[in-house]
């Protein structure tokens, strides 16, 4: 918190006078260093938050106004994407004909993310950012180009008693305004629009002006019917950079003979479009890319190439928009084999706004193996739960082997839990169940085991589901874990099928855990040598996810249309129609749910109804897992979104995602 007397701000605006808002209030009288007053109200907010604390400031920063100011701020996200959870500042009865607005931004440790964000000011084009992971110098940086990290924005020249700033951090990044002034400017810049547009047919060329904003960045696009528009020009057009015109000259006209051409504005595009995923089943090959592309280059067959592993060009049937606008399918003249290599190359690729594709002539996938009596593979999936935090040895009031740990429940109950100890009551690694991890880019494999959670001491679902299924099968098994804390299936996990029905974009952890399950699979051989030449089967798919979802209404009511989606897409690129799916439920609060969490808990367990969903009957397991719901009193911790550490809570969701895929196998 600021102090009246404390200075705070970057030159030359510092000043003293600093009002410290709270979130809940409706409106705030503020004052000027002038006297002069408008009112302020916060009037959407998340929560608020600091960079991480204290702790992590330097002394000498402690009683520095500038490190205060930059340290706080209020958390806004783009998930669960209704705008929920988005920031919204109002200002109202501005008592000045032209101002400057200058935002101090400030962002959370814990969910950096990529440290992107926008905002929006009175509902113009909005403007992007990226402010800086490493620990804060605590010292004032301009962001002047969104690619390049800082911590406040100068917005120059605006106008009207009345003034909105809507803002939010990318995805499930926490970031938000850390403090804002408002400064009297000699000039109001003009609504931003062009203003003329002269051809040159001689030349060939186009010169365009319009009104901008110093510093910002746009896009251009034309049309000749006023109905269909394309891209025109750098996607990204720096404006003038010290007053409110920029004219732009020698744009090559993309219709020299058209008798009128029409040219409207956009927000920039900063980035190069990016070839994000490859994969492939039965005889279609699905391309991923970061934008989407511009349909007659990316349906051209003549842009592609496939060879197997041997280097024989295989025959493309066809080329057309895959499940979204940023993929693109690839038919093949004939089906793939199992467990093969195929190259593709591609070229001449370009996005909607005419950026080409980054340099990435070609890259290679395994088609997935599919042996019936290879190394059974069990695929499990979700956020923090799934990473799991059950406690192994501690226990309720940090006491070992107490209530609420493993070790409680070996001691306790040995008819059920003795089996997980030798005679010395050592943990026992089960060598015919390997279990593979990529936690935060370091990958945890091995025997099955405890301390295959969120750290060494701790269990998630994947030790029951290890336990049950190494008891099931005669083959080895191999659990695949991809789990990443504080992701929605709104946004984070949202498969391509949900963006094709209600829009959005395919989320950047769907795509990671099918990266994950490739980076093991493709090289399987050299991940586990043992069972070289033996192959492998995926046979089951198990799913504990979406305390995310729960936070607000309209992600845990979409939760019913979004999961199906994502087990018909799951299931689409393993090539396995009925592969089964077990979900255990988010029942946090136990009984006690309502709101939203209710929501999200009856969105999951409808996929069990076969009346709602026969296309899932008798291919899809759904738990209720409120009855697992355990108190502190008999809890390592007083932590309930992570299920208060209860070690019995983390191997009964495992249990029930084990035994609803048994079930599921055995009516294949």
């Amino acid at each position: 918190m600021l102090t009246p007397e404390q200075t705070a701000g970057v030159a030359p605006w510092n000043s003293t006078g600093w009002s410290n808002i709270r979130a809940g209030k409706s409106t705030t009288k503020i004052t000027s260093t002038g006297n002069k007053t408008a009112t302020f109200k916060l009037a959407q907010v998340r929560n608020g938050g600091s960079f991480s604390s204290r702790k992590f400031r330097p002394a000498a920063t402690h009683n520095d106004g500038n490190a205060s100011l930059l340290d706080g701020h209020m958390n806004t996200t783009e998930n669960p994407g209704d705008g929920t959870m988005t920031g919204i500042l109002e200002v109202s009865e501005i008592p000045f004909a032209a101002y400057d607005v200058v935002l101090y931004l400030g962002i959370q440790r814990a969910q950096y993310g990529e440290g992107k964000g926008w905002v929006k000011i009175n509902d113009a084009i909005e403007k992007r950012f990226m402010l800086d992971k490493a620990v804060p110098n605590w010292k004032f940086t301009r962001i002047k180009n969104p690619s390049v990290p800082g911590n406040y924005l100068v917005i120059p020249g605006l106008s009207g008693a009345n003034l909105k700033i809507e803002m939010a951090g990318e995805n499930f990044t926490h970031l938000g305004a850390a403090g804002m002034q408002i400064i009297e400017a000699a000039e109001a810049r003009k609504k931003v629009e062009i203003t003329k547009v002269s051809p040159d047919k001689s030349k060939k060329e186009l010169s365009v002006t319009w009104h901008s904003v110093p510093g910002d960045f746009y896009s251009m696009s034309y049309s000749i019917d006023e109905k269909k528009y394309y891209p025109l020009g750098n996607p990204a057009i720096s404006a003038n950079a010290t007053g409110y015109t920029t004219t732009l000259t020698g744009i090559p006209h993309p219709v020299p003979n058209a008798e009128n051409i029409f040219i409207r504005l956009g927000a920039a595009d900063y980035h190069d479009p990016k070839w994000e995923g490859l994969s492939g089943v039965g005889n279609v090959i699905a391309l991923g890319f970061s934008e989407p592309l511009f349909g007659e280059v990316a349906t051209n067959t003549a842009n592609y190439a496939v060879t197997d592993e041997k280097g024989q060009k295989v025959a493309i049937s066809k080329a057309r928009v895959g499940r979204t606008n940023n993929y693109v399918e690839l038919v093949l003249a004939s089906p793939m084999a199992g467990n093969k290599s195929v190259t593709v190359s591609v070229r001449n690729l370009v996005d909607v706004t005419g950026r080409r594709l980054a340099d990435t002539p070609a890259k290679s996938f395994k088609t997935w193996d599919n042996k019936s009596k290879g190394v059974k593979v069990i695929i499990l999936a979700g956020q923090s739960n799934m990473v799991g935090y059950g406690e192994s040895e501690s226990g309720n009031g940090k006491v070992a082997g107490a209530l609420g740990s493993l070790r409680h429940l070996v001691n306790t109950q040995p008819a059920k839990y003795g089996g997980l100890v030798d005679k010395d009551g050592k943990w026992i690694a089960r060598n015919d169940v390997k279990f593979w991890w990529n936690r935060g880019n370091n990958i945890i494999k091995g025997d099955l085991n405890v301390g295959q959670g969120s750290s060494k001491s701790r269990i998630g679902p994947e030790y029951a589901v290890g336990q049950i299924m190494g008891d099931h099968f005669e083959e080895p098994v191999l659990i695949i874990k991809t789990a990443w804390g504080g992701k929605s299936l709104s946004i984070d996990f949202r498969p391509p099928s949900a963006v094709r029905k209600r829009g959005g974009k395919v989320g950047f952890y769907y795509n990671e855990m099918l990266n994950n399950i490739h980076q093991v699979l493709d090289n399987f051989s050299t991940e586990y040598p043992e069972y070289a030449g033996k192959g492998y089967d995926i046979v089951g798919f198990g799913w504990h996810q979406g305390y995310n979802d729960g936070l607000s209404n309209f992600p845990a009511t979409e939760y019913k249309e979004n999961l199906p989606d994502f087990i018909a897409d799951i299931r689409a690129e393993f090539g396995k129609p009925l592969l089964p799916f077990a979900l255990a439920s988010t029942g946090h609060g136990g009984a006690s749910q309502k709101g939203s969490w209710l929501t999200l808990t009856n969105s999951q367990l409808a996929i069990g109804d076969a009346a709602q969903f026969p296309q899932l009957k008798g291919n899809v397991s759904a738990t209720d897992t409120r009855l697992f719901w355990r108190d502190t009193k008999v809890s390592p911790t007083n932590q309930g979104h992570h299920w208060n550490h209860n070690a019995e809570t983390y191997y009964e969701i495992g249990e029930v995602i084990a035994n609803g895929l048994k079930t599921l196998m055995s009516k294949k």
